[in-house]
């Protein structure tokens, strides 16, 4: 059997994070309810919580980012090359 990438957009990972932050539910509660899997759905509220300077997700920043954060084009641009989350 053969799995499927599943591709998700900058504005759903962004709404399933702000669940998360903004009700304090559990990650695997949310991440069921969204038909994501708990994992993929804890590693977007991680890397939020990692680069505060990112927030909001999806709304651009002049201001630069912390060491250790990558910008969202070249977080698409790695993920589309399927290299592993650093």
């Amino acid at each position: 059997m053969g799995s499927k990438q599943r591709t998700y957009t900058p504005e759903f990972r962004e709404g399933a994070v702000r669940i998360v932050i903004e009700t304090g539910r559990p990650i695997p509660e949310v991440a069921e309810e969204l038909g994501v899997r708990s994992g993929t759905l804890h590693s977007w509220v991680s890397r939020w919580r990692r680069c505060p300077v990112r927030r909001p997700l999806v709304q651009a920043t002049a201001v630069p980012l912390p060491r250790g954060c990558e910008s969202g084009a070249a977080y698409e641009e790695r993920a589309s090359r399927g290299d592993q989350e650093k």
